[in-house]
């Protein structure tokens, strides 16, 4: 569940989310979590965000327009949280940094 200003909308976690963030916003799922804790702008979040959304619910044109209505960081915060609760992989380059 996440909070717009007023409206509360019920979030589920894809299965493929990295597959549909990316194609999204061009991020990973990981990427995007990161993004969300520094100064995101509302389209950014909007766009974070649609996945976990069902599918009638707002476009990200107007979810970005609530979202700046209701305060970009109160609302980048909870999407934040919706990626921490994403088991993330293992970069490739991490793997061979560590041996």
């Amino acid at each position: 569940m996440i909070t717009i200003g007023e409206q509360k909308f019920e979030t589920t976690r894809p299965d493929d989310l990295d597959k549909k963030i990316l194609s999204i916003t061009g991020c990973s799922a990981a990427e995007v979590q990161r993004q969300m804790q520094g100064a995101p702008l509302a389209h950014s979040v909007a766009r974070a965000l649609r996945p976990f959304l069902p599918v009638d619910a707002p476009d990200v044109t107007t979810l970005s327009m609530m979202i700046a209505d209701a305060g970009v960081v109160s609302v980048a915060g909870q999407v934040a949280t919706l990626y921490a609760a994403v088991p993330t992989e293992t970069a490739p380059e991490a793997e061979h940094a560590a041996e």
